[in-house]
């Protein structure tokens, strides 16, 4: 049985060290930038937010340097970044779903989320 701030992706575990509300809130507005309106997303804003998501990050109980974890791992970076954000805004995710875990596809962010690819795991 997995850990509230514990997700499975590819077979591997991910332990996520939760944020408290003064370092989530922190990150909210450049999520909310960042995720509206993907194509204008600054590199490093975006890499600042999956740095700070995996902040703490364990990899099936072992601590791992994000840098090397995730170099040439663009997908496996999006699924674990999906998935602490899930972990750490839930009533945030939920605001991109239609109240039955269903992502609203009409909305900007839906079809920005969709478009990435994220939607499954934003919407489990």
């Amino acid at each position: 049985m997995e850990k509230e701030n514990t997700v499975t992706i590819d077979g591997t575990e991910y332990e996520f060290k939760l944020m408290n509300l003064r370092k989530s809130a922190s990150l909210l507005k450049m999520i909310g930038a960042s995720i509206s309106d993907i194509n204008k997303a600054d590199d490093d804003v975006v890499y600042y937010i999956a740095e700070r998501v995996c902040s703490g990050l364990l990899v099936d109980g072992f601590e791992e340097n994000f840098d090397s974890y995730f170099a040439r791992k663009h997908l496996l970076l999006g699924k674990v970044v999906a998935s602490g954000l899930r972990l750490n805004y839930p009533d945030l995710i939920g605001g991109v779903t239609d109240g039955l875990g269903k992502l609203d596809k009409d909305s900007e962010l839906g079809k920005n989320i969709e478009s990435l690819g994220l939607n499954k795991i934003l919407s489990t």
